[in-house]
């Protein structure tokens, strides 16, 4: 039995100003303050003679965090239809809760705040009487305290649960382009490098069946330099898109 009540209350207030330098340049600057509230009780018990999903036990907690975010970007158009940009921002996902079935006793109630820093360059551009549209951007970004998913190590079935890697970092490249190549007839491309680690994680959780040797002692391991699952090198798309105009009817 898994019985839980979680509750997550956000407020905010957030605002955006544009000052025009020139008539092809601009400021833009934008920022957002963040209060949120977060309850959670849960209660996990066994039916005697049963595998139960979770450690039983129960806690009944509650925390609160205030965070802000922001973002300055300069803009300048080198063309009517074509502008490159370049921008700073500080990013705010706010406290977790580990009410997924993992039970009370895996890992921390609440995980601490996820905080992003982004540097970003790029362009975005029309051509060809915007029958083709170009953007590109590079990036750099660190993420404090990433809000994670790590196992339980030796527990079957499989326990996961939420938890603050130390420090993720991002960089890459990404370009995307929108072709329309005939009148019924678009081509949409894009190709993007991402470089994702984990420059600073010295205390994560093992997985299951971890042994000394594979890197697990005392229960944690370090992933420090890691490369960050389920985030490939390299991402590719393609498409075709033909249109077939269908004639109304009186």
């Amino acid at each position: 039995l898994n019985d839980t009540d979680a509750s997550n209350q956000s407020a905010a207030v957030f605002g955006q100003a544009t000052w025009h330098a020139t008539d092809s340049s601009r400021l833009v600057l934008g920022a957002r303050y963040n209060d949120d509230q977060l309850t959670h009780k849960q209660t996990v018990s066994a039916i005697p003679g049963t595998l139960p999903e979770a450690p039983p036990g129960s806690v009944d907690a509650k925390t609160d965090d205030q965070g802000g975010s922001w973002r300055l970007i300069g803009e300048h158009d080198i063309a009517e239809d074509a502008m490159v940009y370049a921008s700073y921002a500080r990013g705010y996902k706010g406290p977790g809760s580990n009410s997924l079935p993992s039970g009370p006793t895996s890992g921390s109630v609440f995980v601490d705040p996820e905080i992003p820093t982004s540097y970003e360059a790029g362009i975005k551009s029309q051509w060809l009487d915007n029958r083709l549209r170009l953007n590109g951007a590079v990036y750099y970004s660190t993420f404090k305290d990433f809000q994670a998913s790590a196992q339980v190590p030796d527990a079957f079935p499989p326990i996961f649960f939420l938890t603050n890697a130390g420090e993720l970092e991002t960089q890459g490249v990404e370009i995307e382009m929108n072709a329309n190549v005939l009148e019924n007839f678009d081509v949409q491309a894009s190709l993007a490098y991402t470089d994702a680690i984990f420059s600073d994680w010295d205390d994560a959780p093992c997985y299951a069946r971890q042994t000394e040797a594979q890197g697990c002692v005392n229960g944690v391991q370090d992933l420090s330099g890691a490369d960050m699952p389920f985030s490939p090198d390299w991402a590719v798309f393609l498409a075709g898109t033909y249109y077939i105009p269908v004639p109304s009817q009186p």
